[in-house]
């Protein structure tokens, strides 16, 4: 008898310390990377005509892994203010943006405004190193779609951004 009290004892002492157990609350916790590709980003716009065009796109934190890619630039004489909200994964040091939104741009009857699509994708590079510490961007831009070609026929328009910003 005085065994299954030792052996009751040991089992209820056991039982409480498995209940003050728990498990890993340490989730992998992400860090929200998009904050580590904001910056204003200079170089140059192609593809909308035979000589490059010098450009500034400023990429700035919106949520999180998400930024707003602002460009503000006349192309093909049409001033195009664009700011799209774009989702960021991060690979391996890689930063891949995409996203779509939409402009209006005065190309109705009378100059009234039409409103056009625009989609962008790209990568950004953040290289830190003892030779070069830059961010690098390849951004392509896309304005208008098929559709529109049939009313203004510089559409679907389609450039590239290249250009870098420092680290700070």
């Amino acid at each position: 008898m005085k065994v299954n009290k030792n052996l009751f004892f040991i089992l209820f002492v056991s039982v409480i310390c498995l209940g003050f157990t728990a498990c890993n609350n340490d989730d992998d916790k992400q860090t929200d990377y998009a904050h580590n590709i904001v910056a204003n980003y200079t170089g140059t716009l192609s593809g909308a005509s035979e000589v490059p065009i010098p450009a500034t796109i400023a990429i700035e934190h919106s949520a999180p892994y998400k930024v707003n890619l602002k460009l503000n630039q006349t192309i093909a004489g049409l001033p195009i203010n664009i700011t799209c909200p774009t989702d960021v994964i991060e690979k391996d040091g890689k930063y891949s943006l995409s996203g779509n939104t939409t402009i209006d741009l005065p190309l109705g009857e009378n100059g009234a405004p039409v409103s056009i699509p625009v989609e962008v994708t790209g990568n950004v590079t953040v290289t830190t190193d003892a030779v070069i510490s830059a961010k690098v961007a390849l951004i392509t831009i896309k304005v208008g779609n098929a559709a529109l070609q049939a009313v203004v026929p510089v559409f679907p328009l389609t450039v590239v951004f290249s250009g870098a910003a420092p680290l700070i």
